[in-house]
């Protein structure tokens, strides 16, 4: 059960999937001379468990850690460390079951497959082949409705409540803003994992969501030859837990998931502002 996500299961965006983890709780931090003191309280839902978390603050001097007990609705708790802490999470390791919040479930290639109401941009670079390129995609992909609209015609107004698939790196800085910056992503290059790649059997895909429209996706293969787009075409399917792939000359180079930076059981601090109350980032 615990590898359910780890295997790539179909997620459920709207509503969460089960995981790994534990449950929601507030917190507020009080600075003194000597140190800080954080105190809050951890919130379960019924049925109620008998548990003990580890709960884990990131100080500037070091992690310090406490186990709570939670057996009932809620328990308190109150932590002292001798510097003020950045965040405070709970169940760091995910040792325990709970409910995930949709901002823990990061895009993978699962959650494209599949999908209805699909417009794919093709890039003008592709050429003649770039419409049979994103036609033997989609059908690798299971997607439904999709519709085909070449890059000289796209205007983003018309894509809105839609899933974005870009087959080739269009020039449309409106959508490249979209993906990660660190992507590096140029019509003969780009980033993944760290590593650079640039030769002509080289192709990246990623899927991500969709920054400023909550539950569409966007997701991009970008190739450096259209021989090297249909080569991955066929294997990009079978890395379902993965937000992002690169390919050279049809074998996988990198593969990974994108970093979870929100979650109902982290609190960060702005350290310009003591005493304050802890929010979910």
């Amino acid at each position: 059960v615990h590898n359910w996500w780890g295997n790539g299961v179909l997620v459920d965006v709207a509503s969460g999937n089960w995981c790994e983890g534990l449950t929601s709780y507030n917190v507020r931090q009080i600075n003194g001379s000597q140190g800080c003191r954080t105190v809050g309280r951890l919130v379960q839902d019924k049925p109620f468990y008998d548990v003990t978390l580890e709960l884990a603050l990131d100080t500037d001097e070091g992690p310090v850690g406490r186990s709570i007990r939670l057996s009932d609705r809620l328990a308190e708790f109150e932590i002292f460390s001798p510097a003020c802490p950045r965040s405070l999470t709970a169940d760091p390791d995910h040792h325990l079951f709970r409910r995930l919040s949709p901002e823990e479930m990061p895009p993978t290639v699962n959650t494209l497959r599949g999908l209805e109401s699909v417009v794919a941009v093709i890039a003008d670079r592709l050429g003649q082949r770039g419409e049979a390129i994103a036609l033997h995609f989609s059908e690798a992909m299971g997607l439904g409705d999709v519709r085909m609209v070449p890059e000289a015609d796209f205007i983003a107004a018309d894509t809105e409540a839609v899933n974005l698939l870009l087959i080739g790196l269009p020039d449309l800085p409106e959508v490249l803003r979209l993906f990660p910056q660190d992507l590096a992503l140029a019509p003969k290059a780009f980033n993944a994992g760290g590593q650079h790649f640039d030769g002509s059997g080289d192709v990246l895909f990623a899927v991500m969501g969709h920054p400023d429209r909550y539950g569409e996706i966007v997701a991009l293969l970008h190739t450096l030859s259209t021989e090297a787009a249909e080569q991955a075409a066929l294997k990009i399917p079978h890395y379902g837990r993965y937000s992002y792939l690169a390919f050279s000359d049809g074998q996988n180079r990198i593969k990974g998931t994108w970093a979870v930076n929100d979650s109902p059981v982290m609190v960060r601090w702005n350290p310009d502002q003591p005493n304050n109350q802890g929010a979910p980032p």
